[in-house]
């Protein structure tokens, strides 16, 4: 009985038909079709005779049975079809040639087009309007420009049902004009994704036949032609996310846009070209003092363009960079970003966890012919502006005397990330006496407790500069020598830096051979130490990739 049993759950029949349904929402619906439909009576009454929801895509894989997948599955199943995906340009045009998107399609909730010409996204969008469920688009043109941009987004704007439109297209020298009438609807659409070239006038014209719209994201918004920023009534009154990855204008039509949609604005993500008006700090505060009240969450982004501007990012006024670091910055847990590179500085404001070290400074991309004797003349101002508390430093040609002059003018840093040093640093250095006696200062008033390293070659120097760490973290690579790591913690622990009690190693790819190892390795040292306080009441502990070391410190 019990050898029938088994043998009897062993065959796919046995089954259950919720099994079998929870496994065909993983297969494509002509797959599922072709499949299944004809293995037997009752895997063919299944499918045939349930409600069970397709999803169906059709790739470039899929034009030589594209006929006979829209005669068997498209047409006989079209009113449980919930997806379809169309991507490739000839697959699109064959498919409309034999299939019409109409009313039948019941069940249709996500479409998605990719690569499809200007022709044929206007017949479409024609046609999708009749679809009862419709709540989902997606539609990249082929070339990506689109001359009759007005016509596409008239007929998106237009459908009954839509909740989320993403769409790909460039309008160039062309504009959008969508005239409001009298019997129009206003349209159901609640977030959307514009990948493109969009002129802020092309993106006023959209959204104010939306004003249900909680989420807009946009590739590239460049200035207006005319002088079209009279009008300063809201469009959008439950707007909750905005995100500009590329804004090309200055911070005049930026702040025409805000006052038009930003009442409500909860979350700002900004990357903007370098005018010299997005870095006066008093601008911004009146702008989100009055249009933006309930803003909590706020990137901003100045970066280099491959234009020249008003404002040369070579030369930085540091009182600028200063300004944004008062408390009405702080308070709402925004943080200034300075990013120095051999190309200028690009500025930034961030969002970021108030009990972390926040106002950061990233050195990199330096090389060798990069560094000049004037370089500490030229970022002095920046370092001394700015209370910096965290320092990134990613140069495989900084100098250790140059190193030690730059954390001299940063003493409030407490926390230091190293991804990269030349291997100079692992050598016996010759410092001169000036410089010896610059270290030694570090030292004596550092007030770093974090650091991370990416390379282990530097740890004994880097000591130097923190006899008030607490967390080392390291990125694990196999090439580690953890004996020495653990050996350079304990002579350390007993001499100069006596609060260092974690040690986290970062992106083991196995944890648990890893943790064997380091935990050989800290026993090793505990036999040597005829102290026994190296380690004591030691804990290891495993999760995410990470191994965490803790330990007691004897004082």
């Amino acid at each position: 009985m019990c050898l029938f049993l088994i043998e009897d759950i062993s065959r796919l029949e046995c089954l259950s038909n919720e099994l079998f349904y929870e496994i065909f929402e993983y297969l494509d619906g002509c797959d599922l079709i072709q499949s299944f439909s004809q293995l037997n009576r009752r895997l063919e009454n299944l499918i045939q005779y349930s409600s069970l929801p397709l999803a169906v895509t059709f790739t470039s894989k899929s034009r030589t049975k594209l006929e006979e997948n829209c005669r068997n599955v498209i047409v006989p199943y079209k009113h449980r079809i919930r997806s379809l995906h169309l991507y490739d340009y000839s697959v699109i045009r064959n498919f409309f040639r034999t299939c019409t998107i109409n009313d039948s399609f019941t069940c249709l909730e996500s479409i998605v087009i990719s690569d499809i010409s200007l022709e044929n996204t206007i017949a479409a969008l024609f046609f999708f309007k009749s679809l009862p469920r419709l709540s989902s688009l997606t539609i990249k043109l082929y070339d990506g420009y689109g001359e009759d941009g007005s016509n596409i987004f008239k007929f998106a704007l237009s459908l009954p049902t839509l909740k989320y439109l993403n769409i790909s297209i460039s309008l160039d020298e062309s504009y959008i004009e969508i005239p409001m009438t009298i019997n129009s609807k206003p349209s159901s659409i609640e977030r959307m994704i514009l990948n493109g070239n969009l002129k802020i006038s092309d993106l006023i014209a959209i959204i104010q036949h939306a004003p249900k719209l909680k989420h807009i994201s946009c590739d590239e918004l460049v200035t207006n032609d005319d002088e079209s920023t009279q009008d300063e009534s809201p469009v959008l009154k439950e707007l909750t996310y905005l995100s500009i990855k590329r804004f090309e204008a200055d911070f005049d039509e930026f702040e025409y846009l805000m006052k038009r949609i930003s009442s409500q604005l909860q979350i700002l993500h900004l990357k903007a070209l370098p005018f010299r008006s997005f870095l006066f700090e008093n601008r911004w505060r009146q702008l989100i003092n009055k249009h933006m009240p309930v803003l909590h969450k706020f990137h901003f982004d100045c970066f280099t363009g491959e234009y020249d501007f008003d404002y040369d990012y070579g030369h930085p006024v540091p009182e600028l960079f200063k300004a944004f670091t008062s408390s009405f910055w702080t308070d709402r847990n925004w943080y200034v970003q300075v990013t120095d590179t051999s190309d200028g500085h690009e500025f930034c404001i961030h969002s970021a966890d108030p009990e972390k070290s926040n106002i950061q400074l990233k050195i990199s991309e330096y090389d060798a012919n990069s560094w000049y004797s004037g370089y500490l003349e030229k970022a002095k101002p920046i370092y001394e502006a700015i209370e910096f508390t965290h320092l990134s430093i990613d140069c495989t040609d900084l100098l250790p005397n140059l190193m030690i002059e730059i954390l001299h003018l940063l003493p409030q840093l407490t926390s230091l990330e190293v991804i990269s040093l030349p291997l100079i640093y692992s050598d016996d250095l010759c410092l001169s006496f000036a410089e010896s006696e610059m270290l030694f200062s570090i030292g004596v008033h550092s007030k770093i407790t974090k650091m991370k390293i990416c390379q282990t070659k530097t740890i004994d120097f880097l000591m130097n500069f923190c006899p008030r760490i607490q967390y080392l973290e390291i990125e694990y690579s196999q090439d580690i020598d953890l004996e020495k790591i653990v050996g350079c913690i304990a002579v350390n622990n007993r001499t100069h830096i006596c609060y260092l009690d974690h040690l986290c190693l970062d992106k083991v790819t196995d944890t648990k051979k890893t943790s064997e190892t380091l935990e050989r390795c800290i026993d090793f040292e505990r036999l040597l130490d005829s102290s026994k306080t190296s380690f004591n009441e030691y804990i290891l502990e495993e999760k995410n990739k990470q191994i965490l070391l803790t330990w007691q410190l004897l004082r």
